[in-house]
């Protein structure tokens, strides 16, 4: 179905193929454009399988998609949704919030990611550059995992674009961090999955579960400490940390601390959460002041 939104905007509805099937019977992909031109604005979804599901969610990437995309999917879905758009989308409910942060000028492997308590952790893609042997580098690592409330993945952009065939000017080493957090409250004496916008004030800021040390020398003269950073550029500061004893495990861990206290400044990242979410005109302005119990 091919639609004109505000504005002339045109938009397609498309069915869409989720891999490894789906919680709900209808999956739309809101597309504009075509052949090369051709961009992917957003997912809808609706009619759940399970009654424990919510009946219409949709997810999109603002960043991606641009002022003109958002009016593109916001007039999808009123298509949809008819007079009673306005109402749903005042009361809508983020069940996974995605944030990334771009770092020039340093590369992957100079940074040490670790959660403050044990959990899973990867690291892959790791290469030898030819030029130095004795040089290891990694590409990719990763605290916790895709079901985790909070996941956190950075990676080489540069190496991810140079990948892709994007040429860039600009040669800096670039390292993404990119969080993937499923935002949960305390309600009633129980955990409720998925937060509505008026209580963003509430959750708990999720990104100071990480921490992000940079380590490019030790501040000790301790040559078991400078193998302890070789190790995690092998396998990741969190699995690294695991290997020690509880008490080097704590020692380190603060060592690690004590370097990321100058410039990663989690805090920072959650106050302007809101705001971006605001930025996007997407929700009617009540959604983040209703006081109505929901």
């Amino acid at each position: 179905m091919e639609a004109e939104g505000k504005n002339k905007q045109k938009y397609r509805l498309e069915n869409a193929f989720i891999q490894g099937g789906t919680r709900y019977k209808f999956n739309l992909r809101v597309v504009a454009g075509h052949g090369m031109n051709k961009q992917y604005i957003g997912l809808i979804q609706a009619r759940p399988v399970h009654m424990n599901c919510s009946f219409f969610r949709f997810e999109c990437n603002p960043s991606k998609i641009g002022g003109a995309g958002i009016g593109k999917l916001r007039a999808a879905i009123k298509y949809l949704l008819g007079k009673e758009a306005s109402q749903i989308f005042s009361r809508t409910k983020l069940t996974r919030i995605d944030v990334a942060v771009d770092i020039f000028g340093l590369p992957i492997d100079a940074i040490k990611i670790f959660a403050n308590r044990g959990g899973t952790s990867a690291v892959w893609g790791q290469f030898f550059d030819g030029s130095i042997p004795s040089k290891f580098f990694i590409k990719t690592q990763q605290v916790g995992s895709k079901t985790s409330r909070v996941f956190m993945l950075a990676y080489d952009k540069q190496h991810e674009q140079v990948s892709k065939g994007i040429e860039s000017e600009d040669n800096r080493p670039w390292t993404r961090i990119e969080f993937r957090i499923r935002p949960t409250l305390q309600k009633a004496g129980k955990a409720r999955h998925g937060i509505y916008l008026n209580e963003l004030d509430q959750l708990p800021t999720p990104f100071e579960k990480i921490n992000i040390a940079l380590y490019s020398k030790p501040t000790e003269q301790s040559w078991m400490f400078d193998i302890f950073l070789l190790a995690t550029q092998q396998i990741g500061a969190q699995a690294a940390l695991a290997k020690l004893s509880r008490a080097m495990r704590l020692k380190y861990r603060q060592l690690l601390k004590q370097s990321s206290d100058d410039w990663w400044c989690p805090g920072q990242l959650m106050d302007g959460l809101m705001q971006s979410l605001k930025d996007t005109k997407l929700f009617p302005p009540k959604s983040f002041t209703a006081d109505e119990e929901h």
